[in-house]
């Protein structure tokens, strides 16, 4: 609605004037949120500093009841400070500390109260993993999916060993791979529950996504790097393949794409180092010495970050044209 419509309105007296100034103050306010959602995720840890003071805190009275020798207590201390928090006021960043306090309290517990064996680690991460659902759950903290998914990647890849040694010991990466997979289509569903990214639900599938680009980036990539080693085997090799160099970029363009269609950033974040370690190698067989590699591939992969960063919106619009109209529906909307 444009001002002269608000202004037509009034003349006519349809609305006041104080009520036109407040719709219209109410429609910027909307738009803006929209502008704001289309540059990418929103990631709210804390909306001002006493939330940090808060925080700081949380980390110091819990670290008091531990030193206190009350450690086996955390969980119910952390659940505890969570529902006074909730009384008092509704807040980010201290729920963030919190939920990763009650998490690292429970997988305490376990190692306290549950028996050692084999399948002690998939255990205590089993518990953490449940500990986390219910948090979020009960409180409202969209961090605690993070959480989920990463206590669920060490009980995946510890029941796996336990059940089949060898076979994950010969896939690990792409066991890694299957679960970051999996991973991203939990954080689609959350993605294509709230498009417009203005619930909850979006604030957890951004820490989905986050979790899922780390195993699928690492577990897709990493087979093509020196002994599997992921990011760190490239750096430390002397060469690479042709074959491995063009199949790491070739995926590195497909994750680009996939981002810029679901507007995830944080598919590309895992994906840097592996793509600067290309870079660095193919600058050090053009013989290049001394640090100029590693100049050349950080300042290479900062600029792509720097241009797909500010031209993300158009780039993005260039991408979604030949989509179906029922894809795009499910996916956040386009603001040229």
């Amino acid at each position: 609605m444009r001002p002269d419509d608000l202004a037509a309105a009034v003349a006519a007296g349809i609305l006041d004037r104080a009520t036109a100034d407040r719709l219209a103050a109410f429609l910027k306010a909307r738009a803006d949120a929209d502008d704001a959602a289309s540059e990418g995720e929103v990631v709210e840890v804390a909306r001002n500093f006493n939330e940090v003071f808060l925080s700081i805190g949380v980390i110091l009275f819990c670290i008091g009841v531990a030193v206190a020798g009350a450690l086996v207590f955390m969980p119910l201390v952390v659940w505890g400070l969570a529902e006074a928090l909730r009384l008092w006021r509704r807040t980010r960043l201290p729920m963030i500390v919190l939920a990763a306090g009650f998490a690292l309290g429970i997988v305490i517990d376990a190692n306290v109260f549950a028996p050692d064996g084999p399948w002690s680690v998939t255990a205590a991460a089993g518990a953490a993993l449940v500990g986390s659902v219910l948090f979020g759950l009960r409180f409202g903290v969209p961090f605690a999916a993070g959480l989920a998914a990463a206590a669920g990647a060490v009980v995946t890849g510890t029941a796996l060993y336990q059940l089949a040694p060898g076979f994950a010991a010969a896939h690990a990466l792409k066991v890694v791979a299957v679960y970051g997979l999996a991973t991203f289509a939990v954080a689609m569903a959350f993605d294509a529950s709230d498009p417009h990214r203005r619930t909850a639900r979006a604030a957890a599938g951004f820490w989905l996504h986050m979790i899922a680009a780390a195993a699928l980036v690492h577990g897709v990539l990493g087979q093509f790097a020196e002994g599997g080693a992921g990011p760190f085997g490239l750096w430390a090799a002397r060469s690479i393949e042709p074959s491995s160099a063009w199949a790491i970029i070739a995926l590195a363009a497909l994750l680009v794409a996939v981002a810029l269609v679901v507007d995830r950033r944080a598919l590309l974040v895992s994906a840097l180092s592996y793509l600067a370690g290309v870079v660095f190698l193919i600058a050090r067989a053009s013989s290049l010495s001394g640090e100029t590699p590693v100049a050349v591939a950080l300042t290479l992969v900062g600029l792509f970050v720097l241009v797909l960063g500010i031209a993300w919106r158009p780039v993005r619009g260039f991408v979604m044209k030949p989509l179906p109209d029922a894809l795009k529906n499910r996916l956040p909307p386009q603001h040229i």
